[in-house]
C-alpha cells in the first residue's frame, strides 16, 4: 500500500549552521552485537568489527563500548521493498520516565550515508516501528550536504516508547522517485495546538499542527534568526521585538478553565522584567497566563492576573533552560524548569478571559532579550514523567538514541524445498518453499522438460505452478532455475532436477455453472442452454443435457410443445449433445438451443447435464437442478394481452412534449425564486466587507442568534440515510428538525459525485414551531476509497431568518474559502471535533460580521423588505 501524505505547500525549512551531535550505533544485525555509545557518529571504526565476540571492545580511539545481543526475529522483515537501505533507532528506555503513547521524540541525526542516497530534500525518508508499521514525522532540518562526509537530519517522529526496555524503531531510505513520506499534521495531533519550531529565517513563523495558528514577527530587523538548542531559533533585543499569533485564548483552546500547557527553551541574556510568552487578560485576578524574568538575576515569575502570581529561583543566564506551564483544570499550577519541578500551586483557580492575543517574548508590553526556541502549547495537562522524558530527549539526543549500521539486502532467495503434487486429474501442482531473509521473493521461475514458467504465490507464501497436460503417463523433468527478491538478488545456480510420471486420469470433467436465455422475453420460440464445464485430464468427449419443460397452469391446449412435453415430463428427459462454445479463461463453454413454441402458459423449465471425458470417466449428474427446492426452479410467466399492447406513438409523443413543457415551467420558476440574486440598488459589497473587522465582540454576541440560527453538518449512511455529525449552537442538538432538515439538505442539494464539485441550494424550511427558515445547503463528497461508488457525502446547512437572508443573499460568495476549508478538515480530519466545531463558529460570526457591516452602512434589514 502506498500512503501519499500533503504538507503546506508555503512551509519554509531553515539551513543554518549545524551543532555538531554526538550519537550512538548498532552494529550490524547480521553481526548480532549492539554498541550502546558511539562518540564521533563515524560507523568507519564500527565496520572494522565484523569478527568481534568479546564483552568489551576497544576502538582505535580508545573509547570502550559495551556489547550486548540483538534481537533477530521476524519483526525484523524489510517493511518497505521500494527503499535500498535501512537503519535502527534505538530509544535508551532509562532515559524514559514512564510509557508513553503517541510521543514526538526528537531525532538529531549526524549520518554519513544519507549523503550519498536518496533524495536531497529528504522525501525518501520513512519510519517504521519495529512490526512495519508506518510512524508519522516531520523533517525539521534535513542537510544533504552538511560537509563533506555527513548530511544532518533533525526530525520528529510520533511514536510509542517504553521504560521497561529500549524501543526501537527503524529509518527507511535511498528511493530517488517516491513522493514525500511526511506526515507534519499527524506528529502534533495528540493534544497541541501550536508548536512553533521558530526555524524560519525571515518571514511567517509556521505553526507545525493542523491548526495552521503561525506567528507574525513584530519589529524584526532581521538578524533574529539564530542557532537554537534544537535547530534554528529566534533572538529578541529585549526592546520592542515579539511574536504576535493574532489568536486569543478561546482560538487556541486555552481558554477558560480548560487544561493547558506551555513548554518551551529559553536562553535568557538579561534580567530586567522580560517576558517569554503571555495571553489572556492582565489585570483581571486569575484571567491570565505569562512567564516572565525579573529584575534580579535568575528570578522568574508565573503570572495569573492582578496580583496573582508565583515567583522562584532557577540559574538560567546564559544558559538554556526548558521550562513547561502545566495547569491542570482544577486549581493546580504547576511550573518545570528543566527536569525539576520549581513551583507546585495547588490553590488556584485559573479562568482564562479572552483579551490579549498569545504572543511569544513579550510579558506586560515588555521584550525578551535572549533566545526563544520550540514553543508548544497544548490543551492537555502533561503529566511529571511525560515533561521529564521531553527534557532528556532535547537536552541531550546523544544519550536518548543510538544509531545502528546501514543495512541492505544483498543476498538471494534461500529455496528450501521443492515438490510435485499429482492428484490423478491431469493437475499437476508444483510446490516450491522460497523464502529471503531481509525482504521477500518476488519472482520464481521453474522448468518443466525445457520450457520454463512463472510460480505464483499462494496465501499461505508457497510458491505454485499448476501445469495442464492430456499425455498420461508422461515423464516430467523439473527444477528451480531462478529466484528473485524485491533488491534484484537472484540464484546463482539453478536447483537439483527432480523427475515424476504422471497418473492416469481418473477424475471426469466438472461443471462449475449452468444456466440458459430466452431467444425473446414475452414469447420464446427458442430456448439456449450453456453448461461452464473445468477439465484437465484427458479432454472432454460429451456434454448431455437432459431438460423438459412442466407446465404451471394444466389449462395448456392440445396444440404447440407444451402439450407434448407435458405428456413426456414422468416417463422421460429430453436429451441432446452440447457443442464447444468458447473458451473462458480454464473453462470451457458449452451450448445448445432447443425449440419452444410456446402456447402462452406458464412452465418451470427443468434440466441437468452430464459430462465424459476422453479417458471414459463420467458423471451422470455433474449438475442438475434440485426438484425439491422450489427456489432452484425456473419459472417463465408470461404477460397478459393487455399487458402486451403496444402503446400508441402518437399519445407517448403527446405525453413527452406535455411533461417537456410542464418541466421546463417548473425549472425556470424553481431557478428564478432559489438561484437568482436580484441586486439591491446601490450596494457597495466592498465597502461593507471592508468594515465587518469593526463590528464589535458584544454586537456580534448579542445579534448572532437573529442571524444564523445554526448549522448543521450532516453524513449520508447508506444504511440508515442523512444523520447530523456536527450542530452549533449546541441548543439545536436536542431539537427534532435538525434529522428532517438533513433529509431536506440531500435532497435539495443532491449527491456529490466528484470531490472537486460543490453542490448548493436554497430552499424554505419549516420547524415545529411553524417558524419559517430560509436555509443554504452545500453538499460535497469525501475520498473514501471503499464507499458507495467510491465517495461519501456531507452537506452543510446553515440556517437563517428570512428577514436577513436577501442581505446575506448578496455576498453568498465569501463563504467559499470557508467551504473548501471544511471540505478539507471533514475529508482529511473527520476525528478532529474541536477543529471542525470552531470553523463552523467562524463561519456563523462571519455571517453576522457581514450582516452588521451591512446594517450600519445602510440601516436595518427589515428596510429592503
Amino acid at each position: 500500500m502506498i500512503f501519499i501524505f500533503v504538507l503546506r505547500v508555503n512551509k519554509v525549512k531553515k539551513s543554518q549552521t549545524a551543532i555538531f551531535v554526538l550519537f550512538s550505533a548498532i552494529l550490524s544485525i547480521n553481526l548480532g552485537i549492539t554498541i550502546d555509545r558511539f562518540q564521533d557518529g563515524d560507523t568507519t571504526h564500527v565496520q572494522q568489527m565484523k569478527n568481534v565476540n568479546k564483552r568489551s571492545v576497544e576502538f582505535p580511539d580508545k573509547s570502550s563500548f559495551s556489547i550486548s545481543s540483538m534481537d533477530n526475529s521476524a519483526e525484523s522483515r524489510w517493511a518497505d521493498v521500494r527503499f535500498k537501505y535501512r537503519k535502527r533507532i534505538i530509544i535508551n528506555a532509562s532515559k524514559v520516565i514512564n510509557d508513553l503513547s503517541n510521543f514526538p521524540v526528537l531525532i538529531d541525526l549526524y549520518d554519513k550515508d544519507l549523503k550519498n542516497v536518496g533524495q536531497t530534500n529528504g522525501n525518501d525518508i520513512k519510519f517504521t516501528d519495529i512490526l512495519g508499521n508506518k510512524l508519522d514525522h516531520e523533517i525539521e532540518r534535513f542537510d544533504q550536504d552538511h560537509n563533506l562526509t555527513h548530511s544532518r537530519l533533525i526530525t520528529w517522529i510520533k511514536t510509542n516508547l517504553s521504560s521497561q526496555g529500549d524501543t526501537q524503531l527503524l529509518i527507511y531510505y535511498g528511493n530517488d522517485t517516491i513522493e514525500n513520506q511526511e506526515n507534519q499534521e499527524g506528529v502534533w495531533d495528540n493534544g497541541y495546538v501550536a508548536v512553533w519550531h521558530l526555524s524560519e529565517i525571515s518571514g511567517i513563523r509556521y505553526d507545525s499542527t493542523s491548526y495552521m495558528f503561525d506567528g507574525s514577527p513584530q519589529d524584526y530587523n532581521g538578524d533574529e534568526a539564530i542557532d537554537g538548542k534544537i535547530d534554528g531559533a529566534n533572538e529578541f533585543d529585549g526592546e520592542s521585538e515579539y511574536i504576535e499569533t493574532y489568536r486569543l485564548p478561546s482560538d487556541l483552546g486555552l481558554g477558560g478553565k480548560k487544561p493547558k500547557t506551555i513548554s518551551t527553551w529559553v536562553y535568557t541574556k538579561n534580567f530586567n522584567g522580560e517576558g517569554v510568552f503571555e495571553f489572556g487578560k492582565a489585570g483581571a485576578s486569575k484571567a491570565y497566563c505569562g512567564l516572565g524574568a525579573l529584575s534580579t538575576t535568575n528570578d522568574w515569575r508565573g503570572d495569573w492576573g492582578g496580583p496573582k502570581h508565583t515567583d522562584f529561583s532557577y540559574n538560567s543566564l546564559n544558559s538554556w533552560v526548558y521550562f513547561s506551564v502545566v495547569y491542570d483544570g482544577d486549581k493546580n499550577v504547576k511550573i518545570y524548569a528543566d527536569n525539576q519541578l520549581m513551583v507546585n500551586e495547588n490553590n488556584l483557580k485559573l479562568n482564562i478571559l479572552d483579551d490579549l492575543t498569545f504572543k511569544i517574548g513579550k510579558w506586560y508590553d515588555t521584550s525578551f532579550r535572549g533566545i526563544i526556541d520550540e514553543m508548544r502549547a497544548s490543551t492537555v495537562a502533561r503529566p511529571d514523567y511525560w515533561i521529564k522524558t521531553e527534557y532528556n530527549n532535547q537536552y541531550d539526543p546523544a544519550s536518548f538514541f543510538s544509531v545502528g549500521f546501514q543495512e541492505t539486502d544483498e543476498n538471494p532467495p534461500t529455496l528450501n524445498s521443492f515438490e510435485v503434487q499429482d492428484s490423478g486429474d491431469g493437475k499437476l501442482v508444483f510446490h516450491a518453499n522460497v523464502t529471503d531473509d531481509l525482504s521477500f521473493p518476488q519472482n520464481v521461475t521453474i522448468m518443466i522438460n525445457g520450457s520454463e514458467y512463472e510460480m505464483e504465490q499462494d496465501s499461505s507464501g508457497i510458491w505454485i505452478y499448476q501445469y495442464l497436460t492430456i499425455n498420461w503417463g508422461v515423464y516430467l523433468e523439473y527444477q528451480i532455475t531462478n529466484a528473485s527478491d524485491a533488491f534484484g538478488n537472484s540464484l546463482t545456480t539453478a536447483s537439483t532436477i527432480k523427475d515424476v510420471i504422471c497418473k492416469t486420469d481418473n477424475i471426469p470433467p466438472r461443471v462449475t455453472d449452468a444456466y440458459y436465455m430466452l431467444d425473446d422475453e414475452y414469447e420464446p420460440s427458442e430456448i439456449t442452454f450453456y453448461a461452464e464445464v473445468e477439465e484437465n485430464g484427458s479432454g472432454i468427449d460429451e456434454i448431455i443435457l437432459y431438460y423438459y419443460f412442466e407446465a404451471i397452469d394444466r389449462n395448456v391446449s392440445e396444440a404447440g410443445v407444451g402439450s407434448a412435453f407435458s405428456q413426456e415430463m414422468n416417463s422421460q428427459w429430453y436429451q441432446v449433445s452440447m457443442e464447444f462454445y468458447e473458451k473462458s479463461g480454464i473453462l470451457d463453454v458449452y451450448s445448445v438451443t432447443v425449440p419452444f413454441p410456446q402456447n402462452r402458459t406458464n412452465w418451470k423449465v427443468l434440466y441437468q447435464i452430464s459430462t465424459v471425458d476422453a479417458n471414459c470417466n463420467s458423471d451422470v449428474q455433474a449438475f442438475q437442478i434440485d426438484l425439491h427446492q422450489v427456489e432452484r426452479e425456473i419459472i417463465i410467466s408470461y404477460p397478459s394481452e393487455r399487458e402486451l399492447t403496444p402503446f400508441p406513438d402518437t399519445l407517448f409523443i403527446i405525453l413527452i412534449m406535455i411533461s417537456t413543457i410542464i418541466g421546463t415551467i417548473v425549472i425556470f420558476i424553481v431557478y428564478n425564486r432559489l438561484f437568482q440574486r436580484p441586486e439591491i440598488i446601490g450596494l457597495d459589497k466592498n465597502l461593507v466587507m471592508k468594515n465587518i473587522d469593526k463590528v464589535s465582540k458584544v454586537d456580534l454576541l448579542s445579534a448572532l442568534n437573529t442571524h444564523t440560527l445554526g448549522i448543521v453538518v450532516s453524513f449520508f449512511d447508506e444504511q440508515s440515510g442523512p444523520s447530523p455529525l456536527f450542530v452549533t449552537p449546541k441548543s439545536l442538538e436536542d431539537s427534532n428538525m435538525i434529522l428532517r432538515l438533513s433529509f431536506r439538505a440531500f435532497s435539495n442539494c443532491e449527491f456529490a459525485t466528484d470531490f472537486e464539485d460543490v453542490n448548493q441550494a436554497i430552499f424554505n424550511f419549516t420547524e415545529a414551531k411553524h417558524t419559517l427558515i430560509k436555509v443554504l445547503s452545500y453538499s460535497f463528497a469525501l475520498n473514501r476509497p471503499h464507499a458507495r461508488a467510491g465517495q461519501e457525502n456531507i452537506t452543510l446547512s446553515i440556517l437563517m431568518l428570512p428577514t436577513v437572508f436577501p442581505i446575506f443573499n448578496q455576498f453568498i460568495d465569501v463563504l467559499s474559502d470557508r467551504i473548501k476549508k471544511i471540505h478539507k478538515l471533514l475529508d482529511k480530519h473527520p476525528d478532529e471535533k474541536f477543529k471542525i466545531i470552531h470553523e463552523l463558529i467562524d463561519m456563523r460570526e462571519l455571517i453576522s460580521r457581514v450582516i452588521l457591516s451591512y446594517s450600519k452602512i445602510y440601516g436595518d434589514a427589515q428596510d429592503i423588505l
